[in-house]
């Protein structure tokens, strides 16, 4: 396990997933967290024409039929102005465990991976959610070893988890997962294998 000192904060690489990760020190509280989420700009016609954009440049090209999950929606529930056949869950603001008791065929995690701060256990419960041939649709940005120490996603205190490429590789060959789509920055499409 390799560790390093970002912003004068604690951070190590996993051997196993190689996720950049905050040590737990570090974290702020659940109320803290939630009252930054809560100072976020999820409204207004900028935040949806984002959105509808991702949608139809990385969402909607690989898009399975069948029951989706915008997991980690935030306040806003956007997706579910986009598209039909979905559900919307979020720890803070929709926090209905009734809702992960469904099969989906797609998950959305826009910009979500990076605050769950039990990566592994995260991951597993996604890829369980996900029936057979379902895919994550994952918008995070991706570290860089030679640019970590002026990255401004370490800045904002809610990010604990960092993913890379390799990163990816490693999830994949663990969840059995495989790539439909990546554009190598920060956006990656993966599918259960069946």
């Amino acid at each position: 396990m390799e560790k390093l000192i970002l912003n004068s904060k604690n951070y190590t690489i996993d051997d196993e997933l190689l996720i950049l990760r905050l040590e737990q020190a570090h974290f702020i509280t659940d109320i803290e967290e939630k009252q930054r989420y809560e100072k976020h700009h999820n409204v207004g016609l900028d935040y949806i024409n984002y959105h509808k954009g991702l949608y139809h440049k990385f969402i909607e090209p690989f898009l399975n039929k069948g029951l989706t999950l915008d997991f980690g929606c935030g306040p806003t529930k956007i997706y579910e102005r986009i598209l039909d056949n979905i559900f919307s869950y979020d720890k803070y603001f929709f926090n209905d465990d009734t809702v992960l008791n469904n099969k989906f065929d797609n998950i959305i995690l826009i910009e979500v991976i990076e605050h769950l701060k039990n990566p592994h256990e995260s991951l597993s419960q996604l890829v369980n959610l996900l029936n057979n041939g379902g895919r994550l649709f994952i918008s995070t940005h991706f570290y860089q070893m030679d640019k970590l120490e002026n990255w401004w996603y370490l800045r904002d205190e809610t990010h604990v988890c960092m993913y890379n490429l390799e990163s990816f590789n490693k999830i994949m060959d663990k969840y059995q997962l495989k790539l439909v789509y990546t554009d190598k920055e920060k956006l990656i499409v993966l599918e259960k294998v069946i």
